[in-house]
This record gives structure tokens, sequence and C-alpha cells, in this order.
């Protein structure tokens, strides 16, 4: 993804607290104002649609409605998306009052990456060929607002996804219209571990999928229902069919040479 002159214009507009150092790195505050279109409770289950507001609406009021602002450092390089960092160390501090590990706040602990969602979500968006802008809008603001009202209220304002082989599969109990695609399928299958990706292959050659009272796919000995459960479980068997529907019928010959383990 790159920086075009639009971007800039629009960046420059809206957002002045933010600089351009050069072609790939965004850097500064970014000052935002949104709120979640939703009547319902927080926490919900999966993110409502956010309505951000560049300029102040009249209408802007209530709970759901937010300010606030991060120092930020934007990348934009041969990546398949730009990745941000949060470089005041905020979400760090928070993570640390609440007893929470910088990956239960969305964070990646060696790199300090925001985890802006679920990568076939992202893939999804990305392939559209989105501007400067829609990312904004759709992954970073989003993100942002998410952590802002956890902090203000203590509560997520809706359940983010665990991390690792649980928080993949979840996901994928959610995508399951994205699973329609082959870069879909490798990217998930990529992206879970090892161990998953074993007893994908198992049940390739047994034809069989998992149910709540099997072993969990995890490795942890349990059975599903008291370990990754049922939502995992759905995610796990939603990418077993897209890979039986591809034509992936044996992995050993087939899946493993088109979706690389490492």
């Amino acid at each position: 993804m790159n920086i075009h002159l639009d971007d800039i214009r629009w960046l420059r507009k809206y957002y002045p607290g933010l600089r351009i150092k050069n072609e790939e790195t965004i850097t500064g505050v970014l000052r935002f104002r949104a709120a979640m279109t939703t009547k319902s409770n927080p926490p919900l289950l999966r993110p409502p649609k956010i309505e951000i507001w560049h300029e102040r609406p009249c209408s802007a009021q209530g709970r759901f409605y937010l300010e606030d602002h991060y120092e930020i450092e934007g990348f934009f390089d041969d990546n398949w998306y730009p990745y941000f960092k949060e470089t005041e160390g905020r979400l760090e501090t928070y993570a640390r009052k609440i007893g929470k590990s910088l990956m239960e706040v969305h964070v990646f602990p060696e790199t300090k990456e925001l985890c802006l969602g679920h990568p076939v979500s992202i893939q999804a968006i990305m392939e559209q060929k989105i501007s400067i802008q829609k990312f904004f809008e759709r992954l970073l603001i989003p993100h942002l607002y998410y952590h802002s009202y956890w902090q203000k209220y203590g509560v997520e304002p809706w359940r983010g996804l665990n991390h690792g082989d649980a928080g993949i599969l979840e996901g994928l109990s959610d995508l399951k219209n994205e699973l329609n695609n082959l870069n879909s399928i490798r990217l998930s299958y990529a992206h879970v571990s090892k161990q998953i990706q074993l007893k994908i292959c198992q049940c390739l050659v047994s034809g069989l999928e998992i149910k709540r009272n099997n072993t969990c796919f995890c490795g942890s000995g349990e059975k599903v229902k008291d370990c990754c459960k049922d939502r995992a479980m759905r995610g796990f068997n939603l990418l077993l069919k897209a890979i039986k529907r591809k034509g992936f019928i044996s992995p050993f010959e087939t899946l493993v040479p088109i979706i690389p383990v490492d």
C-alpha cells in the first residue's frame, strides 16, 4: 500500500497532528471523534459499525461518542498492509493497570504493533485496493476507539478475539463468506500452529469433522467443549470444509506444497 498525493491532502486537512516523514512512514498525534452505531449495550459479540467524524458534528453525543487522541507511527513498506504502533506507551500502561498482557490488549509484544483484526478480515479489506482514508476508517480508528472505550468504562465495547490458534479459529466462525477463495484459505492455514495443521491433515484423511466431545484439536488432551469450545470448533470445521471444497483431497501430496507449513 502506497501513500498517494490525495492521501497526503486528506491527512493534512483532517489529521494535521500527523506528518509524513517519507513515502513510507506516518507519525504524530491522531485525534479522532467517533461513535458506535448501536442501541445495544456493550460488550457486543461482534464489532459494530464505527461512525467517524472528521469535523465536529452537532449531533454527536451520548455514551457511545468519544473524542480521543493517540501518538502513533505507521509504516507503509512491502508488507501486504501497513502496520501501526502506539508510541506513547499508553496501551502498555493500561495493560499493566488491569493485569493483562500486551497480547490480551491486542498489541504484539515483540514488535509493539497494533493487532488491527483477524488476518482474513484485513485481507478482504485490503484486496479492495483501499485508500489511506478507508484504512483509517475501517481498521485503525475503530481499533483505537475500542481501546478508548475500554479505558474509559473499564469494559470492552465488543468482545475481542483471543490470540493464537483459538483467535484465528474463532474469527473464522464469523468469516465463512471470506473463506471462498484460495488466498483466504492459505492465509488462515498459515496463521495456525503446526499442531492445528496436522489435525486438519488427519481430518482430511479420515473424512471426519471435529465434534464437541472429541479430543480438542489444540493438543491439550481435553474435550473440545471443555477447552477451545464451540466457536473455535466451528472455525476449525469451516476451514476444513473450505480446504475440501477447493479440492485439497490428499493433504500430504497436495495441501502441504500449495499451503506451506513454514
